[in-house]
């Protein structure tokens, strides 16, 4: 059987080659911009790489990047800085932390201005375990709102989590983002104490934690992310009935994509308990049901005779519904 270049990237070391054209690309985009000797040849070398790449986001972001800066002089600033933050999330998103890293450097130099630059900046050097660089940039966050902003807030909650005791710091910036009445960055502390209490071995405050950072989100896809992160805690408990409350959430607050994610693991629940009924209803269902009727498990989880906390997710759930209706 022939192999072609094209089987190669695919393969497993699809990814590498992939990850060498993006660093390139972010070289060849510094060049530029800068307007050092050699700046042209890379850029036609990074645009012929790119080319190779098969279709997709990945090759559309790439070319978009360098298309931008293809005459560096016509460079609008900050929406070079917002091209680049995308692109560094979408490989965050992949954990390719060290490219994601060198796109928001460079967005950072773009636009020095930006705190949301800095803020993406700071989290995946914190990601990458860089303590002391990704607590420099929590600091130029601060800086750059005047140290007691939007941004501010959602600084003080990354450098939380750089702190030894991160619990405790959690705590201070959720208190501090309530009074400031900052709905938006309390979730977000919230969020991230759950999975600190849930790391210390405190189940029940990761629950109540995640429950109250969905309520404060004000968006449908945050709330129903937090409510998959609910889901996947109370799986790995064997709480099947507390599951179920956690999807049935998502189910009714996330985006499409969401939806379907909500749906498929209701309906490989429903085949997993017996449940005939379930798994024609979530084979059936495009569209998200609410207010359900409650699982026909009893009190106690099956697996392992454990208290559900179905109960208490029912009554959460129907807050949200309700908070999505108001």
């Amino acid at each position: 059987m022939q192999v072609t270049t094209q089987d190669v990237r695919n393969g497993p070391g699809g990814s590498a080659a992939r990850r060498e054209t993006g660093t390139l690309v972010l070289r060849a985009i510094r060049l530029a911009l800068e307007g050092k000797t050699g700046a042209t040849f890379l850029w036609r070398r990074a645009w012929d790489e790119v080319g190779r790449l098969d279709s997709g986001d990945e090759r559309r972001r790439l070319a978009k990047l360098l298309h931008v800066v293809a005459e560096p002089t016509s460079v609008e600033w900050p929406s070079m800085a917002a091209l680049l933050a995308a692109h560094a999330a979408a490989c965050e998103g992949r954990r390719w932390l060290e490219e994601a890293a060198e796109a928001l450097r460079l967005a950072v130099w773009v636009d020095p201005t930006s705190p949301d630059a800095a803020l993406r900046a700071a989290r995946v050097e914190r990601l990458r375990g860089r303590r002391e660089e990704a607590a420099r940039l929590y600091a130029r966050v601060r800086e750059l709102d005047d140290g007691s902003g939007e941004w501010a807030r959602l600084a003080m909650i990354g450098d939380a989590l750089l702190q030894d005791d991160p619990e405790q710091a959690l705590s201070r910036a959720m208190r501090v983002a309530v009074r400031a009445g900052d709905s938006e960055a309390a979730a977000v502390a919230l969020e991230e104490r759950a999975e600190a209490r849930l790391a210390s071995g405190n189940e029940a405050g990761a629950v109540r934690d995640l429950c109250v950072s969905a309520l404060r989100y004000g968006r449908g896809p945050d709330r129903a992310r937090v409510s998959h992160r609910l889901a996947d805690l109370l799986a790995s408990r064997g709480d099947r009935a507390g599951v179920r409350e956690a999807l049935l959430a998502a189910l009714a607050t996330g985006d499409e994509a969401q939806r379907a994610y909500a749906t498929n693991r209701l309906h490989d629940q429903a085949r997993l308990d017996g449940d005939d009924l379930g798994v024609r209803r979530w084979r059936q269902t495009a569209a998200p049901l609410v207010s359900l009727a409650p699982a026909r498990s009893a009190s106690h989880a099956a697996a392992g005779g454990r208290q559900t906390r179905a109960p208490q997710l029912r009554r959460w759930r129907i807050r949200l519904e309700e908070a999505r209706s108001a």
